[in-house]
């Protein structure tokens, strides 16, 4: 949805219909688990080097 125009706030209301919080559906849009995901923004969240987006991986 956010490659086709939606951005994250949007989806947030579409994912809290299904009573998820923001890192339960942030985490599983990342392939991480909840707890790495907290770990990782915690800890000043993800690097801007390297692939950014499963669009960039060749």
């Amino acid at each position: 949805m956010l490659d086709l125009g939606g951005n994250i706030y949007f989806l947030a209301k579409i994912f809290s219909c299904d009573g998820l919080s923001f890192v339960q559906a942030v985490s599983t849009m990342t392939g991480m688990s909840v707890e790495d995901y907290q770990a990782m923004m915690n800890a000043g969240g993800r690097s801007p080097d390297g692939v950014r987006s499963i669009r960039d991986k060749n």
